[in-house]
């Protein structure tokens, strides 16, 4: 089973934390969801930043689609 507490009062906290550990029940503490939520901020922020050093070695995606697909006709054949 599986119980998830939200303790705002450190105080309450710890006296449930010496319950759990004189209990010897397994447990683990997880981070504030401000903290949580500010790493997961961080991480789109790197995301939306990401600037390659390099072309992609992928190529054209155009060129390469009109070279597999020359046997049928592609919406996109008038850009060319």
């Amino acid at each position: 089973m599986t119980l998830q507490l939200e303790i705002s009062n450190p105080q309450d906290a710890e006296l449930i934390l010496n319950l759990i550990r004189r209990l010897n029940i397994p447990f683990k503490q997880t981070l504030e969801k401000a903290v949580a939520k500010t790493e997961r901020e961080k991480a789109i922020e790197r995301i939306r930043n990401f600037k390659a050093t390099e072309p992609s070695s992928f190529g054209d995606a155009l060129e390469w689609q009109i070279k597999e697909r020359e046997d049928r006709y592609l919406p996109f054949d008038e850009i060319r």
